[in-house]
């Protein structure tokens, strides 16, 4: 959780500098221009954006044994919504869009969540085996 909140919130600028983006709210917008544009950066905001919320989906199933799938979604869209919440409350407080508040990061933490969610159930299954097959 603090690698998330270190990685998604700060550093916070005291300064105007950068970049200074916008706010998307067209679903696969920003998504589909990173695989037109295809840089680097596009590769690391795709991949970042999804691989933000793997250890939620992973941790969230051994916090909380035999979560529901409703609350797992429910969860995970507080979180989600939560971090962009709050990327906006930022971007007000500093007078500067600082962090891009995008439906499709939205999108992409979902999708991370739902990998980690899997790769859980994987290894709780492969765990769950060796523990009572010996």
């Amino acid at each position: 959780i603090v690698m998330l909140i270190s990685i998604v919130f700060f550093p916070i600028p005291y300064q105007l500098k950068g970049y200074d983006c916008g706010y998307n709210f067209i679903p696969f917008l920003s998504i589909r221009e990173y695989f037109i544009d295809g840089g680097a950066y596009s590769i690391i905001s795709l991949l970042g954006n999804i691989a933000l919320l793997i250890p939620w989906g992973c941790l969230l199933g051994f916090v909380i044994k035999n979560v529901k799938r409703r609350t797992f979604w429910l969860l995970t869209v507080f979180v989600s919504v939560g971090i962009e919440i709050i990327q906006h409350l930022i971007n007000t407080i500093i007078g500067y869009r600082y962090r891009c508040v995008d439906i499709d990061d939205f999108i992409l933490n979902m999708l991370g969540a739902t990998i980690g969610y899997f790769l859980y159930l994987l290894i709780y299954k492969k765990i769950d085996k060796i523990i009572f097959d010996e």
